[in-house]
């Protein structure tokens, strides 16, 4: 039996202008205006994600077949509300409130691989395989809509729904 761990953490600092998820802050690099600022650290937006990942192989004694499950864990992205203003340059996007203030689901899947191996002649080895994605099928929102308004907190997009697969490999 095998077992693989990683835990990743990671801060950032923004500076609002790269896209969260696809929900881009402001527009421009720099500050454009002073509402630029507005709910920010001096202009720089700080946010904390956390990710786990679990994986193993068994190989069982019997039958020669392997048994390898993975658990993932995502932390959900950090938003904060917006609104979009009309001003005489043109329309501004605006926190309504703290980045880091509101997060979006976590994420949890768990993804399962059985594979029966055959012995061939020549060190060749044939193995028929099933593999099964989202296995619980878990469906929490992967980007959701931060702009103020009847489509606020609105999914954009979500995790994939379960899939199976099964196949056949030659190792030679």
């Amino acid at each position: 039996w095998s077992l693989l761990a990683s835990y990743g953490y990671t801060k950032s600092f923004d500076n609002g202008q790269t896209a969260f998820q696809g929900n881009a802050v402001r527009n421009n690099a720099l500050p454009a205006t002073p509402n630029d600022e507005i709910n920010t650290d001096d202009g720089k937006h700080e946010y904390v994600r956390q990710n786990v990942k679990l994986s193993g192989t068994w190989n069982t004694p019997f039958w020669d077949i392997s048994i390898s499950p993975m658990l993932r864990y995502q932390q959900g992205f950090p938003f904060g509300r917006t609104f979009a203003a009309t001003l005489s340059y043109g329309s501004v996007r605006f926190l309504a409130e703290p980045l880091g203030t509101q997060r979006q689901d976590a994420i949890y899947i768990t993804d399962l691989r059985v594979e029966k191996t055959f012995r061939l002649p020549n060190r060749r080895d044939l193995s028929g395989f099933f593999d099964l994605y989202n296995m619980f099928n878990a469906n929490p929102a992967q980007n959701l809509q931060w702009s103020s308004g009847t489509a606020y907190n609105r999914p954009l997009s979500v995790v994939p729904p379960r899939l199976a697969r099964i196949g056949l490999k030659v190792n030679f």
